[in-house]
């Protein structure tokens, strides 16, 4: 089983690796200091704590974020599947394609959401909090 989940990290790997690959194709360079727009409830506990929390990706106010995670994962399931060597391993693959695995998705995936830019008007809007809101970077 081990073997299995090392694949499965390594296919993750890879789609990072894809990600930072697509930024140099189109000469583009990883942000240096990616930000985070939040309230001031958000900014104190981010100063207290020294560290972003991530929220339950149940309460994301889109959807389609937990969807694109979804396919990603589908994706990753269904190339890694002929490779599994176990039995559990196979029918987890499988509970992943079939869209079974609820608790996976819905239950205990927890994102923080950063942005490279640090004056997006979007971003001041969503969590303005009637204008009291702050970017860290």
């Amino acid at each position: 089983m081990e073997e299995d989940i090392d694949k499965i990290k390594g296919r993750l790997a890879t789609l990072c690796a894809e990600a930072l690959s697509n930024y140099e194709q189109n000469n583009q360079q990883p942000p240096a200091v990616l930000y985070q727009y939040t309230d001031a409830t958000g900014l104190v506990g981010i100063l207290q704590s020294g560290a972003v929390w991530a929220t339950d990706a149940r309460f994301l106010n889109d959807a389609a974020e937990l969807e694109y995670f979804r396919q990603a994962v589908q994706e990753t399931a269904s190339q890694a599947k002929p490779a599994l060597r176990t039995a559990h391993a196979v029918r987890f693959a499988d509970e992943l394609l079939e869209n079974r695995n609820d608790q996976f998705f819905m239950g205990s995936i927890y994102v923080a959401s950063f942005s490279a830019d640090p004056d997006v008007l979007s971003q001041w809007r969503a969590y303005a909090s009637d204008g009291r809101s702050f970017v860290a970077g």
